[in-house]
């Protein structure tokens, strides 16, 4: 008798353990749709702001304006893969806005400054001035403006990709894995408005950083969509101020510094 219940006992665990590998399996070819489809559904824009030497924003050429692709991509990986039951849910994460904390606002829309005020302070020490050039009535319809394009995009970076990411490879490697993607993704944009390759390199790190700082809020504010997309429009908005002070160097060393203090400063996962 004792026996038949530990070949039991086995049987029930060799089932979990193929159903774990099963789940895993399937968010890994999720994921791996939604990275192909990403890429794809963006090749007009890189290719339009190939042909096409305009600038909607200071620093964003026309292929900014695949903004709204990330989330596409996930809409359709999840209608796919999932149903239409998963893809409204997705969506109904907007209404999380009632319920991210005031703390929470204070931290996302506030942190991307504090960065920034590193890079202009460096420049302050150099003996450069900071010219902002975006009159103080632009200021608020900016930043609906970039409230909106940050939630296009959160509801794929975050709302799709980060559980599953942070799932697969843990919190800190689950951001980074995301953070590098990310930064990849724009890479074509940054050609096209004529970057170069150290200020490409060090922009990295400064977009690697902060997708580690908005992963480390999103955890912090109970996987509230609306950390990130503030963050996100914040860190735009910012730069937009002062788009000629963007020190991709001096801002990738304090985001970096700002993402490592969160990471250190996390309750256990």
């Amino acid at each position: 008798m004792a026996r038949l219940r530990f070949s039991d006992a086995c049987g029930m665990t060799e089932v979990k353990d193929q159903a774990s590998v099963r789940r895993h399996s399937g968010a890994m070819n999720r994921l791996t749709e939604y990275a192909v489809l990403v890429v794809a559904l963006t090749l007009p824009f890189w290719l339009a702001g190939a042909l096409v030497d305009t600038q909607l924003m200071p620093g964003l050429p026309i292929a900014a304006l695949a903004v709204f692709v990330p989330t596409l991509a996930a809409a359709i990986v999840l209608a796919s893969a999932e149903g239409r039951a998963t893809l409204a849910i997705l969506f109904r994460r907007a209404a999380e806005i009632r319920r991210l904390p005031l703390w929470g606002y204070l931290f996302a829309a506030t942190l991307p400054a504090g960065i920034a005020g590193v890079g202009w302070y460096s420049l302050y020490l150099r003996g450069e001035a900071v010219h902002f050039v975006l009159p103080a009535v632009a200021v608020v319809p900016l930043a609906v403006l970039l409230i909106g394009a940050a939630l296009l995009e959160e509801f794929g970076w975050t709302g799709f990709a980060t559980d599953r990411l942070s799932a697969r490879f843990g919190l800190v490697r689950g951001a980074l894995v995301l953070g590098l993607g990310w930064a990849v993704w724009h890479y074509p944009t940054l050609v096209e408005a004529h970057r170069g390759v150290a200020w490409i390199a060090w922009w990295t790190v400064w977009t690697v950083s902060q997708r580690v700082a908005m992963v480390s809020l999103y955890k912090r504010t109970g996987s509230n969509l609306w950390a990130p997309v503030i963050f996100h429009a914040s860190a735009n908005l910012v730069w937009q101020l002062a788009p000629d002070a963007f020190d991709p160097m001096f801002q990738g060393l304090a985001a970096g510094a700002v993402a490592v203090a969160l990471m250190l400063a996390r309750p256990r996962e």
